[in-house]
């Protein structure tokens, strides 16, 4: 029996040595470029579309999900992440990347045209840069994105698309109903102590790890740069707490002070600002000297025998992505702050109580959908995240602050909210939906060349088509559920021929967790990767070894590459049923 690994997956194999090293990157050699063929825009002109569906986005989100369990061993995957003026997109196209990769052996390069690209790129072991033109990837992933087409799938802003403006291709993150989720990452549930941090920026490891237990660290992102409350609120929170008596304050904000990398455009430091307003009631704070670093500044406040040190970094300076996640688990868990996506779901995975900035400026609130999901599903908390959204900016509020206080020092309270977000965290946890929407994309597109192979999918996969074109739901989901389910039973012996699927464009998209195996063709895709290239030739026939099984495992930790297994151990005659890769 002849196994031809493109036939299955529609990826050119690796070389045998790069296979037994387990490498994680997707090599851009000439000769991977020549094997391809095809490039992505000629092999979907090539692959005749479907008919458009006309399910509900609710329904399309639903006809995913058989999909997540689908067993592609190989794929070939490109995430692009345009610069949108801050690092939320590109940490987010980046998680992409990591998250596809855990617990599989696909490929996955990053192609963005973000300034801090390189910076970040450190913090993700196993991704490599790529581009739009090169030719070895099968899917292209992009996020966030607008529309998506048969050429590439998009995932949009969290809640920043409504159900009707979805489609086949598209999905929108987020918690509402149709929407398929935010990036959990349950890594940053672990708390770190401050003296363990082990920072790669050089002048936070001067100024943070030298301290102690007595100190306490308060971290978050969203100081400043469209709106300032919540800036005014943790600093509040700090300093008008007298439970407090040394903290460190490190609101990450990459406009934290102005172009001249001291003063803001009004002429003072936000830090400076803030005190101004608040010197009323902080009559007796003393203000000492600050610590000029070539990144950062650090300005240390006393009230009493009480000590504040206030962290601010420099215009245009970054904190590499590897560091950012141990600042999250080294930071107190009664109280941070947030805006955006990548920080909200960030504090939601760390399940620190959270003040998330809505910037109100201009009609409706931006991320207003994403706030009232994450209010709707918040409980006896709602009124916690409420209060902290509607805190104002500059100006003291002693009654709300004093509620919030006792709030964020309440152990019952502090139980409570860590329990609501690692709930939501994992129910929302967009990973396996979007899993589903790449999987099914890939059918999609290789269904002819699947169906050479797979009868099946020639006998089922034109019908589930038809009847979401029709929009009947129900019909379609019964039969991908009986279809899925019918190929690991009818995979007989089987010749394949060496013929390759074409590549298939771009897809625009976010995010993934670890591969869940099922059946589909288990027989078949377990013997994909057990051979190189080099152990097929035309009209040669090679039986696999008896009890052959693939494996591969892979650790969920953030920034960590995948574990490969080499197609020497994967070629191990142990009899054992390979066991599904965990995250």
């Amino acid at each position: 029996m002849t196994v031809s690994v493109a036939m299955l997956t529609g990826l050119h194999k690796k070389s045998a040595a790069q296979s037994a090293a387990g490498s994680g990157s997707a090599p851009t050699s000439k000769a991977r470029k020549k094997a391809v063929g095809k490039s992505p825009k000629e092999a979907a002109a090539a692959a005749e579309p479907c008919a458009p569906s006309k399910l509900t986005a609710l329904q399309q989100k639903k006809m995913d999900e058989p999909y997540r369990n689908l067993d592609i061993p190989h794929l070939d995957l490109l995430v692009r992440s345009a610069n949108q003026n801050g690092l939320g997109d590109l940490i987010n196209g980046l998680q992409t990347c990591r998250m596809l990769m855990v617990g599989t052996k696909w490929t996955v390069a990053i192609d963005s045209n973000h300034p801090d690209l390189a910076t970040m790129l450190s913090s993700f072991a196993g991704v490599e840069k790529g581009a739009l033109e090169d030719e070895y990837h099968e899917v292209a992933l992009e996020t966030p994105g607008m529309v998506g087409t048969k050429d590439r799938l998009v995932v949009t802003e969290y809640g920043y698309r409504t159900a009707r403006e979805l489609n086949e291709y598209t999905r929108s993150s987020g918690l509402r109903e149709h929407e398929i989720g935010i990036m959990s990452n349950l890594a940053l549930r672990q708390p770190l102590a401050l003296s363990k941090l082990d920072l790669s920026q050089p002048h936070l490891r001067e100024v943070l790890p030298k301290h102690g237990q007595e100190w306490r660290f308060f971290f978050g992102y969203g100081a400043g740069q469209k709106e300032r409350a919540r800036y005014d609120l943790l600093l509040d929170r700090v300093i008008f707490d007298p439970s407090i008596t040394q903290a460190i304050v490190l609101p990450v904000n990459h406009h934290t002070v102005g172009e001249d990398s001291k003063k803001s455009r009004l002429g003072i430091t936000y830090l400076e600002r803030y005190l101004a307003q608040r010197k009323g009631p902080l009559a007796q704070l003393k203000r000492g000297k600050a610590v000029e670093f070539d990144t950062l500044t650090v300005e240390t406040l006393s009230l009493g025998n009480r000590v504040f040190k206030v962290v601010a970094m420099k215009p245009k300076q970054v904190i590499a992505y590897s560091d950012m996640q141990q600042l999250w688990r080294a930071a107190d868990r009664s109280f941070t702050i947030a805006e955006g996506d990548q920080s909200f779901s960030e504090a939601i995975s760390a399940g620190i109580p959270m003040a998330y900035q809505l910037w109100r400026s201009k009609g409706t609130a931006h991320k207003q959908a994403l706030y009232d999901s994450f209010v709707k599903q918040a409980g006896n908390i709602a009124e916690f995240i409420i209060r902290c959204a509607n805190y104002p900016e500059n100006e003291l509020n002693p009654g709300e602050l004093a509620k919030i206080i006792e709030d964020c020092n309440s152990k019952q309270f502090l139980t409570q909210y860590s329990e609501f977000a690692a709930g939501l965290a994992e129910t929302y946890d967009i990973a396996p939906r979007l899993r589903g929407f790449v999987k099914r994309y890939w059918v999609r597109m290789n269904r002819h060349a699947l169906a050479q192979e797979f009868p099946v999918f020639g006998e089922k996969f034109g019908g589930i088509s038809a009847l979401e074109a029709a929009g009947r739901f129900d019909e379609a989901y019964a039969k991908t559920l009986d279809m899925l389910g019918s190929c690991g039973v009818h995979l007989g012996p089987f010749n394949a021929r060496r013929k390759k699927f074409g590549r298939q464009g771009a897809i625009k998209a976010g995010i993934g967790e670890s591969l869940e195996r099922q059946a589909m063709p288990r027989e078949v895709f377990a013997l994909i990767y057990q051979y190189d290239d080099s152990d097929f030739s035309e009209g040669q026939p090679s039986a696999p070894p008896a009890g052959a099984t693939g494996a591969s495992t892979a650790t969920a930790a953030a920034g960590t590459a995948p574990v490969r297994a080499s197609a020497a151990a994967a070629a191990g005659v142990a009899p054992a049923a390979p066991k599904p890769p965990t995250s």
